[in-house]
């Protein structure tokens, strides 16, 4: 798929869409690299996988996928030897955590859901790393006292010898010939040594250490020397104690290390248990179904609806390849001839990505390993293309695409916009005939929109080729954006000038100086739409006769086998009764003889 395609059709709004339901920055980016697969077992694979992630969604409350997090930097460091902060350990086990319970939670239900069982296969857990990371972090991320006996030791001497240096402080600034020199009885910690505040004037003849001074200069904080001794034990079990965490994070961090290839691997399966998840969130929001997959070409969508046009939207029922390759779209402005094109590209590419796609499941998607859309005005500036050149050059390079890459023509899309406009008419008719032709002549299923009147006339004598035209209320004056397949459409654009309030005068004025050529031919097509509705109308009429007619002769035939069974059951009642008589009047003749 090229850039171009992906981003006309807004494939990237999708995935936008995918990765804000995602839980997990591995989700997230798993959904922003998602890209439509060409081979038809992989997209019956990924689908499956959705399907699956749905069902356990409404059954089951959907994938566990929280408490993962994006550990692969810290995983990465800890394999070449770094040591990782606490919180970064902890992170590790909440995350070999939710691997755990999600494997678990797949495994249990591993019938109903291969192809996510298959994948959970590839979710290593590790509970010993688990439990001593847990037993070592505390849940805000801090080395836990029973990380080590030496720890607890060192903190609990330190504990002690703080309580010993805060009772000394104590007695200190109870002393009269201390407490005049102070501006408050407080014990102010000063980094890592505990000091009392100093009026300044008595900086000289207080008995300490000075470790820092108020803003003002008025106060000076120091650290009596009677009190030094314990404060250096302090700060010795404070290096002791910082020391043995280091010890403990290292010897974390080398077990981390260790499984970092087994962790690397399962960090790939949580993003797309996320991703999958995702999925089944999207397809439950725009209420989806798994289509039906071919690679025969063949799409075939029934109630479908374009997952990004906001507010009511009105389904279409449209059917592309087979016997039907062309697709000529025609209709008034703003009533859907675009938003068809872009529900057949959009919901294709979802397909083949795997997503669910907002139509009737019994909708049927073929894999395309070429789709190509031009639609839209892409004008380039800096490459000073007007509209049609940009157009034109578009479809220059799908033409050579379809050339480089030989495939059967029917494994290729191709969507095309108002195919011939921006430029003369008569010859934009002329080119946009020539390129529908080649299109066409290559087996590619192509689908295009356009007003003008003598592409209409190509499917009367092109086999393979459709009408299609977007309905328009004439009652209302408005679109219904219904789509009618085999019926040519009208641009009605004196309607829509009308609606619009243009001068009743000028819209006069303007169909008169329309060509009797273009009128006969509107004409034409007007009786040919006519006829067509009526052979639909009659068509169906004689289906129902058909079905009614069907529906009678199943009635007749289950009422004549009724009847040949009661027969049946009333003979065998008949033949067991006279038996019976007979048995019975031997009975009593046999009673008489004895007698």
């Amino acid at each position: 798929m090229t850039p171009r395609t992906l981003r006309v059709l807004e494939f990237s709004t999708i995935r936008d869409r995918l990765a804000a339901l995602c839980a997990s920055p591995l989700g997230r980016e798993a959904a922003g690299a998602l890209e439509p697969s060409a081979a038809l077992d992989e997209v019956r694979l990924r689908q499956q996988g959705t399907s699956e992630a749905r069902w356990l969604a409404e059954t089951a409350g959907g994938l566990p996928v929280h408490g993962i997090h994006d550990i692969r930097d810290p995983v990465h460091r800890a394999s070449i030897g770094g040591i990782l902060a606490a919180q970064h350990l902890l992170d590790i086990r909440d995350t070999a955590a939710a691997a755990r319970a999600l494997k678990g939670f797949v495994t249990a239900r591993r019938e109903a859901v291969p192809v996510l069982a298959d994948l959970a296969g590839s979710v290593m857990v590790f509970p010993d790393l688990e439990e001593a990371i847990g037993e070592a972090i505390g849940p805000e991320g801090e080395v836990l006292d029973g990380a080590s006996p030496e720890l607890a030791r060192i903190r609990r001497d330190r504990r002690t010898a703080e309580a010993r240096l805060r009772d000394r402080l104590d007695e200190l600034l109870r002393t009269p010939a201390i407490a005049r020199m102070l501006r408050e009885a407080l014990i102010t910690p000063r980094g890592d040594r505990y000091t009392v505040p100093v009026r300044s004037e008595f900086r000289h003849q207080f008995p300490g250490i000075v470790h820092d001074q108020s803003s003002s200069g008025v106060t000076v904080f120091m650290e009596p020397l009677a009190v030094v001794p314990l404060g250096n034990r302090v700060r010795e079990l404070a290096a002791a104690e910082r020391d043995e965490v280091v010890r403990i994070l290292a010897a974390l961090s080398g077990a981390v290390g260790a499984a970092a290839g087994d962790l690397a691997i399962t960090l790939q399966a949580l993003g797309a248990f996320d991703l999958d998840a995702a999925k089944a969130r999207l397809s439950l929001e725009m209420r989806g179904s798994s289509p039906q997959l071919n690679a025969d070409g063949v799409l075939d969508l029934r109630d479908a609806r374009h997952p990004l046009v906001s507010g009511t939207v009105v389904p279409i029922d449209v059917r592309l390849g087979g016997g039907r390759r062309t697709l000529i779209i025609t209709g008034p402005n703003t009533g859907g001839k675009t938003v068809t094109l872009k529900t057949l590209g959009l919901l294709t590419l979802m397909a083949q990505a795997g997503l669910h796609v907002p139509a009737a499941p019994e909708s049927e998607v073929a894999v395309f390993p070429q789709l190509y859309a031009d639609i839209g005005d892409e004008q380039s500036i800096e490459q000073n293309l007007s509209t049609f050149s940009s157009h034109l050059a578009a479809i220059v390079e799908i033409l050579r695409a379809l050339a480089d890459h030989p495939l059967d023509g029917s494994r290729a899309l191709v969507l095309l916009d108002e195919v011939g406009a921006g430029t003369d008419p008569t010859e934009g008719v002329a080119l946009a005939r020539a390129l529908i032709d080649a299109l066409h002549n290559v087996g590619a299923c192509t689908a295009v929109t356009t007003h003008y009147n003598e592409l209409k006339a190509m499917p009367y004598t092109h086999p393979g080729m459709e009408n299609a035209s977007v309905e328009f209320d004439e009652a209302t004056l408005r679109p219904t954006f219904r789509l009618l397949i085999g019926t040519p459409g009208r641009s009605h654009a004196f309607a829509i000038a009308e609606r619009l309030g243009l001068d009743p005068r000028i819209v006069a004025q303007a169909r008169s100086a329309v060509s009797r050529q273009d009128a006969d031919l509107t004409g034409v097509f007007q009786s040919v739409a006519a006829e067509r509705d009526a052979l639909l109308r009659e068509r169906e009429a004689l289906a129902q006769e058909r079905a009614d007619c069907g529906r009678l002769r199943a009635e007749l035939e289950a009422a004549a086998r009724r009847l040949e069974e009661d027969r049946r059951q009333f003979f065998e009642r008949a033949q067991a009764e006279v038996r019976s008589l007979v048995r019975r009047g031997r009975q009593e003749l046999d009673v008489l003889l004895a007698d």
